[in-house]
C-alpha cells in the first residue's frame, strides 16, 4: 500500500532534482521516502539505496541518533528547525551541514513527515574563507592605490562614497550627500583643480 509520504510527493514530479541542496524525505517514522540529486552527490548513497533505509541508520552518526530523534520530534509536531548537524557519508566521513527542517503536510494539513534540507558546511566555511581573504586584498590595494570607491543604488539613485573617495574629490569624510546633482559639481571642481601639464 502507498504511505502518506509517497502520495503527498506524487505530485512534485522532478522538482526535488532541480533544487540546489542535499533533500532527504523521511516519514514519521524516520524511513527514507524521497532522496534528490543532489543528496547522492553528497551524501553518496544512490535513490534507490536510500530509500526504505532508516534515515538515523543512513546518515545519522550514532552520538546524534538521540539529537536528531528529539529535533525530527519536535517538526513532526509542526514546527520548524535549523542549525549545525553532523551527517556521516558513503565512505565512512563524518562532516557538518547546515540543515533545515519543516513538516510534510498532506492535503488536508496533517503532517505526515518531514523535509530535510542539508549544505555542506565546509563548503560554506571554505567560500566565506575565501571571500574574507579576497576583501582583505581588495582593501589592501586599494590603500596602496589611493583608490576611492562608490556604490549607485539604481532603484533609489542614491550614491555611497567612501572616505577615500571624498578625499579624492576635494571633500571632507561625510560631506557627500550621495545625490548626482552633487557628485558632477563635485567632479568639476576636481577637473578644474588638476595642474595643467606643460606642453
Amino acid at each position: 500500500m502507498q504511505s502518506r509520504v509517497a502520495e503527498v510527493l506524487e505530485s512534485a514530479g522532478l522538482v526535488l532534482d532541480c533544487l540546489p541542496r542535499a533533500i532527504v524525505i523521511i516519514d514519521r517514522e524516520g524511513t527514507i521516502e524521497a532522496w534528490n540529486s543532489v543528496s547522492t552527490r553528497f551524501y553518496g548513497w544512490t535513490a534507490q539505496e536510500a530509500v526504505g533505509q532508516s534515515q538515523y541508520e543512513l546518515i545519522t552518526p550514532p552520538e546524534m541518533r538521540e539529537l536528531g530523534r528529539s529535533i525530527v520530534e519536535r517538526v513532526l509536531e509542526g514546527e520548524s528547525w535549523n542549525g549545525n548537524v553532523k551527517v556521516t557519508l558513503r565512505g565512512g566521513d563524518v562532516v557538518r551541514t547546515f540543515s533545515f527542517l519543516g513538516p510534510l503536510r498532506d492535503a488536508d494539513g496533517a503532517v505526515v513527515g518531514a523535509v530535510c534540507a542539508a549544505d555542506d558546511h565546509s563548503q560554506l566555511r571554505d567560500l566565506n574563507e575565501q571571500t574574507s581573504a579576497l576583501t582583505d586584498r581588495l582593501v589592501l590595494a586599494l590603500a596602496a592605490g589611493r583608490l576611492g570607491t562608490w556604490k549607485w543604488d539604481a532603484t533609489t539613485g542614491s550614491t555611497t562614497w567612501d572616505p577615500m573617495m571624498e578625499h579624492l574629490f576635494g571633500l571632507e569624510e561625510g560631506a557627500f550627500g550621495g545625490t548626482f546633482d552633487e557628485w558632477v559639481p563635485s567632479a568639476s571642481r576636481r577637473s578644474r583643480g588638476r595642474p595643467r601639464h606643460a606642453r
